[in-house]
């Protein structure tokens, strides 16, 4: 398969990995070219296999060409690159699994990068705006806990003012 071939393959499978689940990576690149199998990638994931290249059904200038067109299609459709950890699936010690048998810094990080699309999950999160309904007061609008009629403020006319009561044993109440 010549690299224009590969170029529209990876292209097509981005957008459909990225309108399936929201993000791009070369894993997913790679089993939808069917360059790795669901078989091995399990057996890297559990720890069988050292690196994940060794499995692959494809030489390393292929697979560096595809990671090419992979960040080339990420930075078109305009997606955020995360990096991801891959480490060891099932029992014993949680290991951080390797990608190349070099097992660069670069190399690793190119790999384990994910492209996340920030807007459409942004989009999916937005539901529709329903129409507010105005909402009723718990209390009445006064703050006062006690009805009008217990007390009012206006006419303590026949108690007079404090000031005509020296101490409090004279006040009527």
């Amino acid at each position: 398969m010549s690299n224009i071939e590969i170029e529209e393959k990876v292209n097509k499978i981005a957008r459909v990995l990225v309108g399936e689940k929201g993000y791009l990576c070369m894993i997913d690149v790679l089993l939808k070219l069917e360059y790795l199998s669901k078989k091995d990638l399990d057996d890297w994931r559990f720890g069988r296999i050292h690196f994940l290249e060794k499995v692959c059904h494809v030489n390393l200038t292929k697979l560096s060409r595809i990671q090419k067109m992979m960040r080339g299609a990420a930075r078109k459709m305009q997606l955020k690159p995360s990096w991801t950890a891959y480490n060891k699936y099932g029992k014993g010690p949680k290991i951080r699994l390797r990608f190349s048998k070099s097992g660069t810094q670069y190399v690793e990080d190119a790999y384990s990068t994910h492209y996340v699309n920030m807007y459409g999950r942004e989009e999916k999160k937005v539901r529709p705006l329903k129409e507010k309904k105005e909402k009723t007061q718990r209390y009445p609008e006064s703050t006062d806990i006690w009805p009008d009629y217990f007390y009012d403020i206006d006419q303590p006319e026949d108690l007079g003012s404090r000031e005509q009561y020296d101490t409090t044993d004279d006040l009527p109440f």
